[in-house]
């Protein structure tokens, strides 16, 4: 099953004014169906974990007291689960950013960039519908690494707890006069810090383009011997 939640809201924004709206689409009708759920909150982005969707939401509120949390979509009651707490409180402010991604299909990790540019990585020790541990996994200045990366935001973001690295997408591309790419970076503690050029893209010179733009989106995947 998917699950969609497309949130619409009046022209002043405010609680009153918010309607929450939820579609799940079925494998077994090969249809789309309402639901009749409202989770109550902003949503921002979300990741499948073990089979149900966890979602970064903020509380419908004016900043700057904002109630920042995860919520979990359960598959199986079709339902939104209790609010759940976050290793840390975003202020809403437009410098900050918040993603998730998945480790395996075993833990959540959270990406918390601050205001003044320090970066903190999370990870679940323990993730239900109901219940969540977190765990500090990287904490990192990025004031002291190079400006191109520093004055990026970023949407996409794996790590490596082996080799205790992140690798962090910027969600910007760069440009050369002959090409436009994507950078990947490597991140780890004590400044630990490498690049990766990917996506290459010419630039379009003979039909007058010359900064085409390469968008590109990324999503785990963990190998699995089960035939779908």
């Amino acid at each position: 099953m998917a699950c969609s939640v497309e949130p619409l809201s009046g022209g002043n924004k405010s609680t009153q004014d918010f309607f929450g709206f939820n579609d799940i689409y079925d494998l077994n009708s090969s249809a789309w169906r309402v639901l009749e759920v409202n989770p109550d909150c902003d949503i921002k982005c979300g990741v499948s974990l073990k089979g149900n969707t966890y979602f970064f939401a903020k509380e419908i509120a004016k900043a700057p007291n904002v109630e920042d949390f995860l919520v979990c979509f359960d598959f199986t009651a079709e339902r939104f689960g209790p609010r759940l707490p976050l290793p840390f409180h975003s202020c809403g402010l437009f410098s900050e950013h918040v993603t998730l991604s998945c480790v395996r299909d075993e833990h959540l990790a959270v990406l918390y960039r601050r205001y003044n540019g320090v970066m903190e990585i999370y990870i679940t020790t323990k993730i239900e519908p109901n219940e969540v541990f977190w765990s500090n996994f990287l904490k990192v200045d990025l004031t002291t690494f190079p400006d191109r990366f520093y004055g990026s935001r970023s949407h996409y973001f794996f790590i490596d707890e082996e080799k205790k690295v992140a690798v962090v997408f910027k969600n910007e591309p760069e440009w050369t006069m002959d090409c436009s790419y994507q950078t990947a970076y490597i991140i780890g503690k004590g400044g630990y810090l490498k690049s990766v050029k990917f996506g290459e893209t010419p630039n379009d010179r003979k039909h007058n383009n010359a900064w085409n733009i390469n968008s590109f989106m990324l999503s785990s995947y963990v190998p699995s011997l089960v035939q779908l």
